[in-house]
């Protein structure tokens, strides 16, 4: 028998995840390694697709917006020290379209506190740097498989299974109505 999506153990699925080792799809020593290899591709697109591209997706968020704030600091940086050195009425544009305020009778003291308040955009970056930490380290803990089913479990008051037979299918919808019970 070669495990499919529909009836791989959801242990067995992690165990393979972390090894690598696809030969444990089937106990038949007759089965090629490549007709192995398609199947655990297979499996593992579609835990891909439904499970951890939603994490993945989150975290590309906060990249982008950190990657945004950074750019923005370092716009507003440059654009200070230019027009420390010589007025450019676009780039003072920018500034004001982005909502600081300069003036001419103040002008470069309003530099000076356009400085000072870019400093705030040092820590958006810090907090967004901050919450993706935070998710890395949310995915990397060391939980056992067993101790997630049996939380999922007692959170939604189901009995007791065991966790060499409850199939992927099975745990990820298991996980999905813990996510939904939670919210």
């Amino acid at each position: 028998m070669i495990y499919t999506i529909e009836t791989i153990p959801a242990k067995l699925f992690f165990k393979i995840d972390n090894t690598g080792d696809y030969t444990l799809l089937s106990d038949d020593n007759s089965v090629k390694k490549e007709d192995l290899q398609k199947v655990w591709e297979s499996i593992l697109f579609y835990y891909q697709k439904n499970v951890q591209g939603k994490a993945r997706d989150s975290q590309l968020d906060l990249d982008k917006k950190i990657n945004s704030l950074e750019s923005r600091l370092l716009c507003i940086k440059r654009i200070i020290c230019l027009l420390k050195i010589e007025r450019d009425h676009e780039l003072e544009r920018y500034l004001r379209s982005v909502g600081y305020q300069l003036t001419e009778q103040n002008f470069f003291d309003d530099l000076k506190k356009i400085e000072s308040l870019s400093d705030m955009i040092k820590l958006k970056i810090e907090k967004q740097n901050s919450l993706l930490e935070k998710k890395k380290d949310n995915n990397t803990s060391k939980t056992t498989f067993e101790d997630v089913l049996l939380g999922y479990l007692t959170i939604l008051g189901l009995g007791f299974k065991e966790a060499n037979k409850i199939t992927l299918l099975e745990y990820l919808a298991l996980e999905k109505q813990v996510k939904n019970k939670v919210k």
